[in-house]
């Protein structure tokens, strides 16, 4: 693993986190939290997934054989 990605994880798994204690500490509830919390990775995983699905499919290169 190089030091980029060991970041980019410290940084991934303490964000939820700090939000979720800033929307405790102003007042929500846990289970609000937890909702808005699952709606924002839901909104995540479908734009994730529309990214994906709107790639153009690349064609092989006419030098390539099928089979490689």
């Amino acid at each position: 693993m190089t030091s980029d990605l060991l970041i980019a994880l410290l940084i991934g798994l303490s964000l939820p986190v700090i939000g979720a204690g800033l929307a405790l500490e102003l007042g929500a509830t846990a289970p609000n939290t937890v909702l808005g919390f699952a709606i924002v990775v839901a909104i995540g995983i479908s734009a994730a997934g529309w990214a994906l699905l709107g790639r153009p499919e690349s064609a092989p290169s006419p030098n390539q054989a099928p089979w490689q």
